[in-house]
């Protein structure tokens, strides 16, 4: 919608509503009995049927359908579309009936954060990103969970405060609204460029101006936080304490190493650029990561000549300069520009499937899907790197490669408590994983076998009422004329009883039955509506002893039979039979009597 101005669900809706109203009709139920109703795109929906039909009805923080309706709304379309002021959503578009405001106080406060409302003299332009409140947009401001204590927006006492709280700051909140709606715009043609595969497709200006300074704001510092606090960092701290001994040529030996790691990194996250991109961003914090790994080693050795307080320094400048990478990383064009194209591929996927929750959980997919991809690539490339080069020194240096691993041994134990370096992690993950998978294919193999024998001998599902292994011919049960026959006409086994053709076909598919579970199985399936001609498969779940027998035609729930029971004697299930035929009798009988409408 915010790409193309169209509603991908609009021609489904649009069937829904014509059947809805010409079933009402029907049953001599006028259209103005009709209300539509809808949150966010549900909202978006009932704007466009209560146009194109003339109907009435609410909205809740819809986006607004204007500019997606077929045209000017039909007579008899009365509409009132309630809106939170912070909601970024339902200010994207304008809205089809008449929209009701509410403002509460934290959207008050928002709009102050924001520069809307109460801005100093002299202060920057007001920003939207700023102002807005996501959690404006949930649907529990107008319709609570059970138990949460929580009162509706639309309370008498409250609508009325909000509303005025509105009507109180119309001006700065107006301004808001008319700021997400314009960028809105800004956006939709930033998204159209970017769908013909325009390459100097671009966040608008504006836009990148106020995003950076959200990202300045909110986010830079959860980053900073994040690194400095990053177990990495104080475990090197605490290694850095007990390694006083560590020779200065073993932590430049063990640097040389991060560093290299470093590098490729970066370079493998560049390499993924045209595919994902993120990829740059997960490369420069996985570079910045083993960078920042090898001054903590090359830190470690300074200790034999510098002081513990010279080694922390060196550290915490470290930990500063890879908060400061990944800050300028996603504060760049290219990374800012990446946003546009993810957005054109949700778009995409949610126009092919018209559904916007597996759009929104495949593009998910993907992209955690790319993101993984890229740390492997580039965790993978470093760690073959790594061991090229300690290949390379080994066969290169004899001397040189004695000294350095002794330095590395004694550098790797002063900060073990602190760093699991990447190949010890690789390592330990891919012999997790592939223990996993040997273990997961052996279960399955040995699961895959046992159904298999349970398949082929059908009889260990009913325990002591199956029919011995040894038995290679099916026991077909005894046919027997209508006339001259022991059985009722009740009973499945006589010929000419309703349920015989069941009760044989039933014999066919479990050979091993005994008589009376087969005649349990009939009674069962007969009361649950299932007959010879639409008798579908049959299951059986091990676990919990069950028999579940399904139909092939109108859905209905199967029915469930426990075989873990002594099968009951054949009377009982002729009776069962008998009481399910009467079932309809009784039904009909009692209706006339209590006034109930039958066939409807």
């Amino acid at each position: 919608m915010v790409r193309d101005a169209v509603n991908p669900q609009k021609s489904a809706a649009d069937k829904f509503t014509a059947e809805m109203i010409d079933k009402a009709a029907r049953h001599g139920i006028s259209k103005d009995q009709i209300t539509v109703a809808g949150h966010s795109l549900g909202g978006t929906l009932a704007e466009i049927e209560a146009a194109k039909f003339g109907l009435r009805g609410s909205t809740y923080n819809a986006y607004g359908a204007a500019g997606l309706t077929d045209g000017p709304p039909a007579p008899g379309c009365q509409l009132t579309d309630y809106v939170m002021a912070g909601d970024v959503v339902s200010a994207a578009n304008h809205h089809v009936g008449s929209v009701v405001t509410l403002a509460s106080p934290d959207d008050l406060k928002s709009m102050q954060a924001g520069r809307y409302l109460d801005a100093p003299a002299g202060a920057q332009p007001p920003n939207p990103f700023l102002a807005m409140s996501l959690g404006d947009h949930s649907v529990t401001h107008f319709a609570p969970p059970p138990h949460s204590n929580q009162t509706s927006v639309l309370d008498p006492k409250l609508i009325t405060q909000y509303e005025k709280n509105y009507t109180d700051n119309k001006a700065a909140i107006d301004a808001y609204r008319n700021d997400v709606y314009r960028e809105r715009g800004e956006l939709s043609e930033a998204l159209r460029q970017a769908q013909g595969h325009d390459a100097r497709a671009q966040l608008p200006p504006d836009i990148r101006k106020q995003l950076d300074e959200y990202l300045t704001v909110n986010v830079d510092p959860l980053i900073q936080k994040k690194v400095e606090q990053n177990g990495v960092v104080l475990g090197a701290e605490h290694g850095l304490q007990t390694g006083t001994n560590v020779a200065h040529a073993g932590g430049q030996y063990v640097q040389s190493q991060f560093e290299h790691m470093a590098t490729t990194a970066h370079k493998a996250g560049d390499a993924m650029a045209p595919v994902n991109p993120i990829a740059p961003l997960a490369g420069a914090i996985a570079g910045e990561a083993a960078h920042l790994q090898g001054q903590v080693a090359h830190a470690v050795g300074d200790l034999a000549a510098n002081s513990l307080h010279t080694a922390q320094q060196a550290i915490e400048r470290g930990t500063h300069g890879a908060a400061r990478t990944i800050d300028a990383a996603i504060h760049s064009p290219e990374v800012q520009a990446g946003v546009i194209h993810l957005v054109n591929g949700a778009v995409g996927t949610y126009r092919a499937v018209e559904n916007a929750g597996h759009a929104a959980e495949q593009t998910y997919d993907h992209a955690k899907q790319a993101v993984s991809h890229g740390i492997d690539v580039a965790k993978h490339t470093a760690t073959t790197a790594y061991d090229d080069t300690r290949q390379a020194v080994t066969h290169g240096v004899q001397a040189a490669e004695h000294t350095a691993a002794k330095a590395y041994d004694h550098t790797r134990q002063a900060v073990s408590q602190g760093i699991v370096t990447a190949e010890h992690a690789a390592s330990q993950a891919y012999n997790n994983t592939k223990q996993a998978v040997s273990h997961g294919a052996d279960v399955a193999e040995h699961a895959v076998g046992h159904a298999y024998d349970k398949l082929t001998h059908p009889g260990q599902w009913f325990g002591h009422d199956a029919a011995p292994a040894t038995v290679s011919q099916p026991q077909h049960p005894p046919s027997r004329p209508a006339t001259g026959s022991p059985y009722t006409h009740d009973d499945p086994r006589h010929a000419a009883s309703p349920n015989h053709a069941l009760y044989r076909e039933l014999h066919e598919r479990i050979p091993d039955a005994s008589e009376q579970r087969l005649l349990q199985f009939t009674a069962a399936c007969h009361t649950g509506g299932i007959t010879h001609a639409n008798i579908g498969p049959i299951a059986y779940d091990e676990q919990r002893g069950i028999m579940h027998f399904m139909t092939t035609t109108e859905p209905r729930p199967p029915v469930a039979v426990d075989v873990k029971t002594p099968s009951p004697d054949p009377q009982h299930s002729i009776h069962q039979i008998q009481q399910a035929n009467q079932l309809p009798s009784y039904i009909h009988a009692q209706a006339p009597a209590q006034g109930m409408p039958l066939g409807q």
